[in-house]
């Protein structure tokens, strides 16, 4: 994942959002945590779900300007995925669309890895809205 915390949101919206087109808000259910980020022409969109006791997955999205940062996100993105031998871990790229889905497994603490996620989540909005003033 991409993010952290500088606070957390038991259920619930948080975010920031500056006058250039920067935004970042995260948003959490009982069972899923969400950011949706952009900056600078690019975006990104997670969404973290308990699938299990066990199981967290990830559902990312990552919007780039250009495609020659999306071709090159895509590769590092795919290299990373080739040392994921058991397959949890799968990058499909298209256009300026780089899209991963990977899942975690916490030995019945799945739900630590959402409080975990949100934290995350949290901690990247405070350092992009930093950014963006």
């Amino acid at each position: 994942m991409a993010c952290s915390a500088l606070f957390l949101t038991a259920c619930g919206d948080s975010g920031s959002s500056a006058g250039n087109g920067t935004y970042c808000r995260v948003s959490s259910t009982s069972t899923t945590v969400k950011v949706d980020a952009a900056y600078m022409g690019e975006s990104y969109t997670s969404v973290a779900t308990q699938v299990s006791d066990d199981v967290v997955t990830y559902h990312s999205v990552y919007g780039y300007a250009t495609q020659a940062e999306a071709d090159k996100a895509c590769a590092n993105f795919k290299e990373e995925a080739s040392y994921w031998l058991d397959g949890s871990y799968k990058v499909a790229c298209s256009g300026t669309q780089v899209t991963v889905d990977e899942h975690s497994e916490y030995m019945g603490l799945a739900s630590e890895g959402l409080v975990e996620a949100e934290a995350d989540f949290n901690e990247m909005c405070g350092m992009l809205q930093n950014m963006a003033d």
